[in-house]
């Protein structure tokens, strides 16, 4: 349901103001141009904030130009979260240096063991509430 919003494009501009000054407060504090932990944490969370930006900009809210230049900036927070990931993964490889066994094993208990419980219960949902029964290659 599309939330009606007045004045959308001085919303807007009210909105990216104070987001320029949450900006220019936060890159006030990093003093070095490594990537630390914190600074890829916060700009995972701008890649974040950019992507809700976009749902909202574009789904909820009836006038699509209430948070324009920000909701067309998703594919760039997609793109710089799994930049950030990855720099994150080679990061810890190369400081930690771990066995192949290792790393899968840590991604094991962290990603695939709740995927699949999650999975499977969305997959008896379908089966006991709608009926809805899949192929295994498709499970698969």
């Amino acid at each position: 349901m599309p939330i009606p919003i007045p004045l959308a494009v001085e919303q807007t501009q009210l909105f990216v103001a104070a987001l320029v000054v949450i900006i220019l407060v936060i890159c006030r504090r990093i003093t070095t141009i490594s990537f630390s932990k914190e600074t890829t944490t916060e700009l995972k969370g701008f890649a974040i904030l950019a992507v809700i930006f976009a749902h909202i900009g574009y789904y909820l809210a009836e006038d699509t130009r209430f948070l324009f230049p920000l909701s067309i900036s998703a594919g760039v927070g997609v793109n710089l979260f799994l930049f950030l990931s990855g720099y994150g993964l080679t990061h810890s490889i190369l400081h930690r240096p771990t066995s192949v066994w290792e790393f899968y094993k840590k991604r094991l208990s962290k990603l695939y063991i709740p995927l699949w419980t999650t999975l499977t219960l969305f997959l008896g949902l379908d089966w006991f509430v709608l009926g809805k029964r899949y192929s295994l290659t498709t499970i698969w």
